[in-house]
């Protein structure tokens, strides 16, 4: 039977669940890091996302909204329990993300899509299917969607897809008109995990990428530093320099202008020009954030990178003239300014701090 229909505006307002940290010491990257080939030359701050957000959120539908046939809302008192009792790597960080807020987000994407194109989800039997043109199925993709579900049957895949054992009982997806937007984990060449925002239908365009660290490798300090405004300088022992080089390398790779950077705690939005020489990023959102909530700016973020009229556009900002960070004299804080120097300067980590899980 479809999943009924849900106030969506009640649901993106839900605070994250919380989970314990209980993450290993040490578990750093011992491999040298490159010098930067990028082309970022600048960084500014959106200071205005949380107001951005909140006046998405207000555009919402107010009237319950009908789920994507093969992409219920998750319900987290129904998840929680078949989830890690606490993070202890970076597999238990992307599976509470793959559940919870990734979930809900592509869900919410598809009831979206359905509701502004006049699908009527409400109306697909889960027995039946309905192809691309909009008719009924013969049922003659079934040895494709079999094959497709032997291909995960490897436990160890499934854990660092932060798949649950249940997945693989699960009905097949329904096949209806219009996009059917979800996530595909994927490893990048430095094997971090990353998340990426597909049309299933059209699966070799990224739209989006959320990029993950667990926090025993990046701290509240490296957190600040990420955040500021003015040019960008490569430091190569500094983690926040280190990681936005990461980052947009990532973003290059995959040919997609929007991120989001996150350890599940600390959420993170970001996008690029369309050269990738500026880009503009959002004040850090802790993960028990309301109004707007991580959920709200999810979906918003989300929606801007499929292209809604509604979405942030970027704004390439000229900083040209405010203190370059990382430098191996100053550190910088999170508004923008040179912090006190400590006896040895900014924070240097030495290169096994770094985890390349998000690298």
């Amino acid at each position: 039977m479809p999943q009924p229909a849900l106030p969506l505006n009640k649901y993106l307002s839900a605070q994250l669940p919380a989970v314990r940290e209980n993450f290993p010491a040490g578990g750093g990257a011992t491999g040298e890091r490159k010098q930067y080939d990028g082309v970022l030359t600048g960084v500014s701050i959106v200071d205005d996302f949380k107001s951005l957000v909140s006046s998405y959120a207000k555009t919402l539908p107010e009237k319950p909204i009908a789920a994507h046939p093969s992409h219920p809302f998750p319900h987290f008192l129904t998840v929680l329990p078949k989830l890690p009792k606490e993070l202890k790597s970076a597999q238990d960080v992307q599976q509470y993300l793959r559940q919870l807020p990734l979930a809900a987000t592509a869900a919410t994407l598809c009831a979206l899509s359905g509701t502004e194109q006049g699908t009527d989800y409400a109306s697909l039997s889960s027995n039946s299917r309905i192809d691309a043109a909009g008719y009924e199925s013969d049922g003659g993709e079934e040895a494709r969607l079999d094959e497709a579900g032997k291909s995960k049957a490897d436990a160890g895949e499934k854990e660092a897809h932060g798949e649950e054992e249940g997945d693989a009982g699960k009905e097949a997806k329904v096949d209806v008109p219009g996009p059917s937007w979800g996530w595909r984990f994927n490893k990048s060449p430095l094997g971090s995990g990353e998340f990426l925002l597909i049309d299933e239908k059209n699966p070799e365009k990224v739209h989006l990428v959320v990029r993950t660290i667990n926090s025993s490798a990046f701290s509240n300090e490296d957190w600040e530093e990420y955040v500021y405004e003015g040019p960008y300088h490569y430091n190569i022992k500094n983690k926040a320099s280190w990681y936005h080089s990461r980052n947009c390398k990532a973003s290059r790779r995959l040919g997609c202008r929007y991120f989001v950077f996150t350890d599940y705690q600390r959420w993170l939005f970001g996008v690029f020009s369309e050269d990738y020489s500026h880009l503009n990023i959002t004040p850090i959102l802790p993960y028990t954030a309301s109004n707007p909530t991580v959920l709200e700016s999810l979906v918003y973020w989300t929606r801007s990178a499929i292209g809604s009229e509604q979405g942030y556009k970027v704004n390439v900002k000229d900083v040209s003239g405010s203190q370059a960070p990382f430098d191996e004299k100053s550190g910088l804080a999170r508004n923008g300014s040179v912090k006190k120097q400590s006896k040895g300067g900014v924070s240097l980590g030495a290169e096994s701090d770094v985890s390349l899980m998000s690298a």
